[in-house]
């Protein structure tokens, strides 16, 4: 959990210690990419939004710190905690936007499924469309629970979601776009659409 606050930039960050800007900045970087690391990596026994949220939350506090102690924002150390602070923020909003793996959540298709259609999209975008579907009354005319509905699309798909609620909590938690996987539908099939125009407009042409 602590992963990122156990390292050289943040025992730096003290407003009473005089800190070699070059030295700052070079632990500044090294955390950075600690940052990126905990995003991009497959996450273990911790996900990376609580080991970011752990983080943020020691960051504003040193924050609130050096204000009290009258460190002034044009100090080289205020100035690099900021910019921590609003790396992480940036982080967090990436790690919503973006279906990292979750052993709860993404599971493999199962090598012996003999389906002719699998699903090979991620298990979140499974669930987002199952959600809204069931919205649109697109299956049974709406009477049917979305654990049915996520169930049968599973077995007509050959995979597996384990937990689609919590799945939904994840699309929920998201900020900005919220419909990552709907709109990446609307925008392929629009692409997809114009292209067909053209290609025809072209056969048209004496």
């Amino acid at each position: 959990m602590d992963r990122l606050i156990k390292t050289p930039f943040i025992q730096m960050l003290s407003p009473t210690d005089d800190i070699p800007a070059d030295a700052l900045t070079m632990a500044y970087e090294k955390f950075m990419n600690g940052v990126v690391t905990v995003c991009t990596e497959q996450p273990e026994s911790i996900p990376s939004f609580f080991i970011l949220t752990y983080a943020h939350a020691e960051l504003m506090i040193l924050q609130q710190t050096h204000e009290a102690s009258g460190v002034q924002q044009d100090n080289p150390v205020w100035q690099h905690l900021f910019k921590a602070i609003l790396g992480i923020e940036s982080a967090l909003e990436w790690v919503q936007l973006h279906e990292t793996f979750d052993p709860k959540i993404d599971t493999e298709i199962p090598s012996s499924n003999n389906n002719k259609s699998q699903w090979t999209g991620s298990m979140v975008e499974l669930v987002e469309f199952a959600y809204a579907s069931l919205e649109c009354k697109s299956f049974n005319h709406g009477r049917i629970t979305v654990k049915d509905l996520i169930s049968d699309l599973c077995e007509c798909f050959g995979c597996n979601v384990k937990d689609a609620y919590r799945a939904f909590d994840d699309i929920k938690r998201r900020t900005g776009d919220r419909t990552i996987y709907l709109d990446k539908l609307k925008t392929n099939l629009m692409s997809k659409l114009e292209q067909s125009d053209r290609e025809h407009a072209q056969r048209k042409r004496p």
